[in-house]
């Protein structure tokens, strides 16, 4: 779940290729709850036609439990929500249907080259998801992750998997904690490198 635009779909391609190369596709279903996007709808069943997988539309909201429950016995259902910002009608009405789902683990996705308080926004928007970790995108975008960084920190909110690009599977890793600051720290090594040569410069001319 998440806003517009953070990568959502893209990420869930790169988790279910994964899993299909892997493990092969039976053990995989697609789901959207998606309901007012066609192109949404198209590029998930495009995507579960290529990796040969089941896809399922849930267009009413209040049964989604009864969906999953039908099939509690995949090992990965993967659920694409639309884009929702917090004044969204939609949002409310997803969060409530994911809270009657037990078995469902709340993963936000945010892009990590928002600004904090775009991240900040995002996280409050869904906080009654109750969530459970956090996917961060587009770090290949980004010239400094000290933003992101405060983010997880300030609210403890686990990071499940970073990406990185846009090619799938490949573009996406688990990334330990320690392995996020390093890279935010070398980022910022780097950025100011490039702030002090560019300053020499100015001062040559």
């Amino acid at each position: 779940m998440g806003t517009t635009g953070v990568g959502k779909t893209t990420t869930i391609a790169k988790l279910a290729a994964r899993y299909v190369m892997e493990n092969g596709p039976e053990g995989v279903v697609l789901v959207t709850t998606d309901i007012q996007r066609i192109a949404a709808h198209n590029q998930l069943t495009s995507l579960a036609k290529v990796l040969n997988v089941r896809v399922e539309i849930i267009d009413e909201l209040q049964y989604l439990p009864q969906y999953l429950e039908k099939l509690q016995d995949y090992p990965l259902v993967l659920i694409d929500t639309p884009g929702m910002g917090h004044a969204d009608p939609l949002l409310k009405p997803h969060l409530q249907a994911l809270e009657q789902c037990d078995a469902v683990q709340n993963v936000l996705v945010v892009s990590a080259n928002n600004q904090y308080q775009m991240m900040k926004a995002s996280l409050h928007s869904y906080r009654l998801a109750n969530l459970d970790y956090c996917v961060m995108t587009k770090l290949d975008e980004c010239a400094t992750l000290s933003d992101a960084m405060g983010m997880l920190i300030e609210y403890t909110l686990p990071l499940a998997y970073i990406t990185d690009g846009q090619s799938v599977p490949e573009d996406i890793d688990i990334l330990k904690s320690s392995e996020f600051i390093a890279r935010a720290v070398n980022l910022l090594k780097n950025q100011k490198k490039n702030q002090a040569l560019e300053s020499l410069h100015l001062s040559n001319q």
